[in-house]
């Protein structure tokens, strides 16, 4: 009896129970659970640096006392090369010196960088008839040279013409072309300020407000020179014109 009682003890303690390990799968799944609840909450919120509670109408929220934000960093041709860039979209441009925001395709300046003086050219010119412009030559402004002035233009960088037209006629489907040019000998010849884009310049086909995109100036224009108002225009029939302002800006 005591043998049997023996054997069937030594048989007992060789069976193995398998036992499945809930609490290490358990603790997989929490995390996991932990982690899409924390993906959720972080969507939903803004994110602050050096913040605990960033603002919530910002996506990102940066405080600090001793730093700021610094955009990327680009030359022109890098800026250039952007593919399809989104409105907003901001870079620093280091040939500019100036911070740059994308619109429509186009970067804009966002920043003065130099303090802008005005010159007024003419100022409450009744609607008056512009004789013997041709689509080809250039023309003074209302074909006459007693609005040419002098101008030194040696710290001028860029320029733009603004002009409030009003009682503006022209035959129907035409323009007026209006520009700023310069002259280096006293009127014999005449050059735009900027050779490549024939600016500053507008073409006007309806009464308001005008004003045309800065321009950098040829450095052949940074000296004292004779500056004057032309236009063009394919107008055949008649032309009739009168500026409440017309002003030379530069910078």
């Amino acid at each position: 009896m005591s043998n049997l009682t023996c054997k069937f003890f030594i048989a007992m303690k060789s069976v193995s129970v398998f036992k499945p390990e809930f609490n290490l799968i358990k603790s997989y799944f929490i995390a996991f659970l932990f982690l899409i609840a924390s993906s959720d909450f972080a969507n939903a919120q803004s994110v602050g640096i050096n913040t605990l509670t960033p603002d919530p109408a910002a996506a990102l929220d940066i405080q600090s006392t001793t730093g700021g934000l610094l955009m990327p960093r680009m030359t022109t041709v890098e800026m250039d090369a952007l593919v399809n860039p989104p409105d907003g979209l901001m870079v620093y441009n280091t040939d500019l010196n100036n911070s740059m925001m994308f619109v429509q395709g186009t970067a804009f300046e966002l920043y003065n960088r130099a303090a802008t003086s005005a010159l007024t050219i003419v100022s409450g010119i009744v609607p008056t008839g512009w004789l013997g412009l041709s689509a080809v030559t250039p023309t003074d402004l209302l074909g006459l040279d007693i609005y040419r002035f002098q101008l030194d233009l040696s710290d001028v960088k860029e320029m733009r013409v603004v002009a409030n037209v009003t009682g503006l006629t022209l035959t129907l489907g035409s323009e007026l072309n209006i520009a700023l040019q310069y002259s280096t000998d006293n009127g014999a010849t005449w050059s735009f300020l900027n050779s490549s884009s024939f600016g500053p310049g507008v073409s006007i086909s309806a009464n308001g407000l005008i004003t045309t995109p800065w321009v950098e100036i040829d450095a052949t224009a940074k000296q004292d020179v004779q500056l004057r108002i032309v236009g063009t225009s394919n107008s055949i029939i008649s032309l009739q014109v009168g500026f409440g302002l017309l002003i030379a800006e530069m910078r």
